[in-house]
C-alpha cells in the first residue's frame, strides 16, 4: 500500500468517524430532552391520578349524603301526613264539640226562661198558690207531701240550672283542651315543613355539588388521557432516537473494520460511509419531524376538545338552567292542583252536610231518598286487604283507616251501596278519582281510587247502578276500592256493620 493511498485512507476514515460520531452527539442531546419531558410528564399524570381519586371520593361521599338526606325528607313527610290527620280528626272533634256546646248553651237557656216564667208567676201570685195548696190538702200527710213538693219543686230548678251550668263548662274546657292540642300539633307541623325546607334546601345545594364534582371528574379524566398520550409520543420518540443512535453506531463500527482490515478500497469505503452518514442524518431529520408533527397535531386535538369541553359545559349549564325552569314550574302547577282538589274536597263535603241538613229539616225535599240498608258495592269480590279502625297505612303510617279496602280487577264496575244523590264526582291527590252519594236517612257513602268515573253532580243513582270502575289513582298501592260509610255528623263508621260481602 502506497503513503499516499495510505493517507487517504486516513483522512476517508477520520471523516467517516467525525460525521458518523456527530450524529449520536446530536441525537443525545434531542434523547435528554425527551427523557426530561416524560418525567414531567410522568409527575404531572401522578398528580392527576391523586387528583382525580379524591373528586371520586368526594362524589361518593357526597352521593351517600343526598341518599340520607333523601330518607330524612321521607321520613320528615311521613310525619307530616300523620299530623294532617290528627289535624283533621281534631278539627271534626272541635266541630262535633262546638255543636254540644251550642246545644248545651240552648237548653240552660231554655230552662232559665222557664225558671224565671215560673218565679214571675209565683210573684203575682204570691204566697196564697202555697196556702192553698196547705189548705186543700185532704190530712196532715197530704199537708205534708205538698210542702215538700214545693221545696223540690225549687230545688230541682236549683239542681237542674248548676248541672247545665257544670255539663256547659265541661263542654266548653273539653273544647278549649282540643283547641290547645290542635295548636300543640299545627306548631308541630310548622316545625316540620320549615324542617323539610331545610333539608330540600340542603338537598338541592349537595345535588348541585355533585354535579360540579362530575364536571370536575370528566375534566381530569379528560386532563389525564392527554397527558398519557402526550408521554406515549415522548416514549415513541424517545424509542426512536434510541434506534437511530445504536443504528448509527452499529454502521460506523462495521465501517471501522472494514478501514482497518484493508478489505476495500479507500475511497469507495469513504464513499458508503459518507452516504450512510447522510441517510442516518436524513432518518433523523426525519424522525424529529415526524415528533413534532405529532406534537403538533396532539396540541390541535387537546385544544379542540377543550373548545368541544366548553361547549358541552355551556350546553350542560343551558339545561341545567331549563331544567331547574320547567321543574320549578310543574312544582307550581301541581301546588295549584293540590289546592283546587281540596278546595273540590271541602267544596263536596259542605254540599253533602248542606244536603243532609236539607234531607232533615224538609223530610226530603228533591234529593233521592235511600232505603236504609246497604248493598256490597263490588258483587264476587269478598276479599278485604284492610278494615276499618286502626292500622299502618303505607304511605301514612300509624292512622285511623275510616273505610274497608277491597281489592279487585282494575276497571270493574263499582255498584251504588243504595238510592241516592251524587254530592261528590272529582279527583283528590290522596282519594283519588272519587264518589260521594247521599242517601238522605242521615248517611252517605264514599267510593274512593277509581281508575275513570260514570256519574256527576247532582244526579239521582239507584241501588246498584255502576258510579264508577275499579283503578289505583291517588294514594294507592294497588287495584282496590275503599268503600266508606259517613253519618250526617262527618262521622264514619264501620260498613261491615251494615253490609257484607256474602
Amino acid at each position: 500500500m502506497s503513503k499516499r493511498f495510505r493517507k487517504f485512507l486516513s483522512f476517508s476514515l477520520i471523516a467517516v468517524m467525525s460525521f458518523s460520531l456527530a450524529m449520536p452527539v446530536n441525537a443525545a442531546k434531542t434523547k435528554d430532552e425527551a427523557q426530561q419531558r416524560i418525567e414531567e410528564l410522568e409527575n404531572e399524570k401522578k398528580s392527576l391520578e391523586d387528583k382525580l381519586a379524591n373528586l371520586k371520593a368526594n362524589k361518593t361521599t357526597t352521593e351517600n349524603y343526598i341518599t340520607e338526606l333523601d330518607q330524612q325528607m321521607t321520613d320528615v313527610s311521613e310525619q307530616i301526613a300523620v299530623l294532617n290527620d290528627k289535624l283533621a280528626d281534631l278539627e271534626a272533634q272541635i266541630a262535633e264539640t262546638e255543636a254540644s256546646l251550642e246545644e248545651a248553651k240552648e237548653k240552660e237557656a231554655q230552662q232559665y226562661e222557664v225558671l224565671k216564667l215560673r218565679i214571675k208567676t209565683m210573684y203575682e201570685k204570691g204566697q196564697t198558690s202555697y196556702l192553698e195548696i196547705l189548705l186543700n190538702a185532704a190530712d196532715v200527710s197530704t199537708s205534708l207531701n205538698s210542702s215538700e213538693y214545693i221545696s223540690k219543686i225549687s230545688d230541682f230548678d236549683n239542681d237542674l240550672l248548676q248541672n247545665l251550668e257544670k255539663t256547659r263548662q265541661e263542654i266548653a274546657e273539653y273544647e278549649e283542651q282540643l283547641n290547645a292540642e290542635k295548636a300543640d300539633q299545627e306548631e308541630k307541623k310548622a316545625e316540620l315543613e320549615t324542617k323539610k325546607e331545610e333539608i330540600n334546601t340542603i338537598t338541592e345545594a349537595k345535588k348541585e355539588e355533585l354535579s360540579a364534582l362530575g364536571e370536575s371528574i370528566d375534566s381530569a379524566e379528560g386532563e389525564l388521557s392527554d397527558v398519557e398520550q402526550d408521554l406515549a409520543n415522548e416514549n415513541e420518540i424517545l424509542a426512536g432516537i434510541n434506534a437511530a443512535q445504536a443504528a448509527a453506531q452499529a454502521e460506523y463500527e462495521r465501517l471501522k473494520n472494514q478501514l482497518s482490515s484493508g478489505s476495500s478500497n479507500a475511497q469507495t469505503a469513504a464513499n458508503e460511509a459518507n452516504k450512510i452518514a447522510q441517510q442516518q442524518q436524513a432518518n433523523a431529520d426525519a424522525a424529529k419531524q415526524e415528533a413534532a408533527n405529532k406534537q403538533a397535531e396532539a396540541d390541535r386535538l387537546a385544544a379542540e376538545a377543550e373548545q368541544a369541553e366548553e361547549a358541552e359545559r355551556a350546553q350542560k349549564e343551558a339545561e341545567k338552567a331549563e331544567a331547574e325552569r320547567l321543574a320549578a314550574e310543574a312544582a307550581a302547577k301541581a301546588e295549584e292542583a293540590k289546592k283546587q282538589a281540596e278546595a273540590a274536597q271541602a267544596e263536596a263535603e259542605k254540599k253533602q252536610q248542606e244536603a243532609d241538613k236539607q234531607q232533615q229539616s224538609s223530610g226530603g225535599g228533591t234529593l233521592a231518598t235511600g232505603s236504609g240498608s246497604f248493598t256490597w258495592p263490588l258483587p264476587g269480590y269478598t276479599k278485604i286487604s284492610s278494615n276499618f279502625g286502626s292500622r299502618i297505612c303505607p304511605f301514612h303510617g300509624p292512622e285511623n283507616h275510616n273505610g274497608i279496602d277491597i281489592p279487585a280487577a282494575g276497571g270493574t264496575p263499582v255498584l251504588a251501596a243504595d238510592s241516592g244523590v251524587v254530592t261528590a264526582a272529582a279527583y283528590h291527590y290522596s282519594l283519588g278519582n272519587y264518589v260521594v252519594i247521599n242517601h238522605g236517612n242521615g248517611y252517605s257513602t264514599w267510593y274512593l281510587h277509581n281508575s275513570s268515573l260514570n256519574v256527576s253532580v247532582g244526579q239521582n243513582v239507584s241501588r246498584g247502578q255502576v258510579i264508577s270502575y275499579v283503578g289505583t289513582t291517588g294514594s294507592s298501592t294497588g287495584n282496590h276500592l275503599d268503600f266508606r260509610i259517613m253519618t250526617s255528623s262527618g262521622s264514619y263508621l264501620d260498613p261491615l256493620s251494615f253490609v257484607t260481602p256474602y
